[in-house]
């Protein structure tokens, strides 16, 4: 047998009574004679709660707050009106007089080391998270007068859990994050694997529409961090793409693989000719991705200063990185001179496989340099987190 265990349902306000609702009606018009008598007699004889609330949850002290009436609000603190989340009500009203009214009688009520009393509200029908303080509220709403008041009176932030950061943090950089992409995290999978692919596929026409265009639709939306990230994402697994096709030399095996005869006949006519040979196109993609990697770095020198671009030990790879790069192009420039040249005395030059170069031929140097900047780029990505 399943035991059935007892769910805990929420306190909903109770029915108001007709004098209660004359009670909040004449708080809400500022009638204070009214009230003034409606509390007295309510102290002699319990005729009506004089904290009751109405269908929305409102009290007759969050009334008063709404309608910026300070003389109410007094009267309803003096005439004993349980403040509750008063205070937090005045911090998002603004209302300054009621805030430093409700820190004094909250000064004269609380005991340590008891819960104050916005804490004591009932989380089910409460305004405010019980995570939220007042300090917490001021600062959200950027009130820097309300933010003294409580800071002179020794008001502090509760220290976060270890490793965790505060979940009003993690919801405000959550919606700062998937600004530009709407309900992502509310989207099911499939429709988020379109929008990634999407992105991927069409990160040239994006980076391409910032650049011509950085003030149109499209290139706003290129500045939003979470775009940014698939962008920058999608070029550098590219990017790695790309080394991978060069490191396996895919131009031949493609041929080899779905060629004609006469293609393949042709490839291997060309691989008895390695030597002297210009770049291929991979690689010339793979050269405009390293000219852009320097010129990243050269913009952050220029933006923080060299000394600052020194301190970060993770720029010491990164130039590492381009310089090997550039080392390569280098020695590639350099093979091919020395090669065509050797070629023009002697074309039979040309024919020399690969096993029977020199040692130190600037294009076997080439390579090798080639695949140390690729493993270094691998390890930036594995330690580092290049993508993000």
């Amino acid at each position: 047998m399943v035991r059935r265990q007892s769910m805990k349902l929420p306190t909903l306000p109770k029915a108001l009574t007709l004098q209660e609702k004359k009670y909040l009606l004449a708080v809400e018009r500022g009638d204070m004679a009214n009230v003034r008598k409606m509390l007295q007699k309510a102290i002699r004889l319990k005729d009506i709660d004089i904290n009751c609330v109405d269908a929305l949850g409102r009290g007759a002290l969050t009334m008063a707050i709404e309608g910026e009436n300070m003389e109410m609000v007094e009267l309803l603190v003096v005439m004993g009106v349980k403040t509750r989340d008063a205070l937090l009500q005045a911090i998002n009203a603004e209302f300054v007089e009621a805030v430093e009214l409700l820190l004094e009688h909250e000064e004269l009520i609380h005991k340590d080391p008891g819960l104050h009393s916005w804490q004591k509200v009932d989380p089910d029908t409460a305004t405010f998270t019980p995570d939220i303080t007042p300090l917490m509220l001021a600062a959200h709403k950027n009130n820097y007068e309300i933010i003294k008041i409580l800071l002179d009176r020794g008001a502090t932030l509760p220290d976060p859990h270890d490793f965790v950061a505060h979940p009003n943090i993690q919801q405000l950089l959550a919606s700062i994050w998937y600004d530009g992409v709407p309900g992502f995290r509310r989207k099911s999978p499939l429709e988020k694997f379109m929008i990634l692919m999407r992105v991927a596929v069409m990160f040239p026409v994006y980076c391409a529409m910032y650049m011509i265009a950085p003030n149109c639709a499209t290139g706003k939306l290129m500045r939003k961090p979470f775009m940014k990230f698939l962008i920058h994402a999608s070029s550098y697994l590219f990017f790695l793409f790309i080394l991978i096709l060069v490191s396996l030399r895919a131009e031949v095996e493609v041929i080899q693989l779905f060629g004609t005869e006469n293609m393949i006949k042709q490839l291997q006519m060309e691989l008895k000719k390695q030597r002297g040979n210009g770049p291929t196109y991979l690689e010339l993609v793979v050269t405009v991705y390293v000219l852009g990697f320097i010129w990243q770095e050269t913009h952050e020198i220029y933006i923080e200063g060299i000394r600052s671009y020194l301190r970060n030990m993770w720029n010491f790879i990164d130039f590492t990185r381009n310089f090997l790069y550039v080392l390569v192009a280098l020695l590639r420039f350099a093979a091919y001179i020395q090669q065509a040249a050797e070629i023009s005395k002697n074309p039979q030059t040309r024919f020399i496989p690969r096993e029977h170069w020199d040692a130190f031929d600037p294009q076997l140097i080439a390579e090798g340099l080639f695949a140390a900047a690729n493993i270094l780029r691998q390890v930036l990505l594995i330690f580092r987190g290049d993508i993000v």
